[in-house]
């Protein structure tokens, strides 16, 4: 048996629609949140770092640096699904 509980119809839809938000970069730079380092993000707030933000982190890295990040694009394909869901 799993660790983990099984996701509900409902908590996959709010998943999938979470993820479909777009990250506003220059929001989260202006708020002090992230830092653009070259081509990744220093997280320097993970606290307020939006949910469909830290969704997205595709490689994370720790060092002297502190902790910086990539993220995944939102693709067509989960756009087309969001609307899909909300419609």
């Amino acid at each position: 048996m799993s660790d983990y509980p099984i996701m509900t119809r409902e908590e996959v839809r709010q998943s999938i629609l979470e993820i479909a938000i777009p990250i506003d970069f220059d929001q989260l730079i202006e708020d002090g949140v992230l830092e653009k380092d070259g081509a990744w993000y220093r997280v320097l707030d993970f606290k307020r770092l939006p949910k469909h933000a830290s969704m997205k982190i595709k490689t994370l890295q720790s060092g002297p640096k502190g902790t910086r990040v990539k993220f995944r694009p939102v693709t067509k394909a989960t756009m087309k699904l969001a609307e899909r869901l909300r419609g």
